[in-house]
């Protein structure tokens, strides 16, 4: 990926900066930590609330989709893998509401 950083506007280096640590990590200490996207952070606290219905998992799920860009179409069919049909649906819902007010 070519990239110019002296013509890029903010935004777009914030993108390259989050696209590259999502793919290589960042080195903590000699630990390889690796940094979620929206959507996988968002199908992480899902998981929680699919297989241990834990509430807060759903809040902190449909926090990261307020604030940012995520792959709904990603998150919906990973849902329905992990049984999680109804969950997705009340996630949405709950978004959607969460958004209104």
């Amino acid at each position: 990926m070519k990239f110019n950083f002296k013509s890029c506007t903010i935004p777009e280096l914030w993108k390259f900066v989050a696209t590259h640590l999502a793919k290589n990590g960042v080195d903590v200490d000699g630990i390889l930590i690796k940094i979620f996207s929206p959507t996988d952070c968002i199908r992480d606290r899902l998981a929680s609330y699919i297989h241990f219905k834990a509430n807060d998992c759903l809040d902190q799920a449909i926090m990261v989709a307020k604030k940012h860009p995520f792959n709904i179409a990603k998150v919906k069919t990973w849902c329905e893998k992990e049984g999680g049909r109804s969950e997705f649906e009340n996630f949405i819902n709950r978004l959607k509401r969460s958004k209104e007010g």
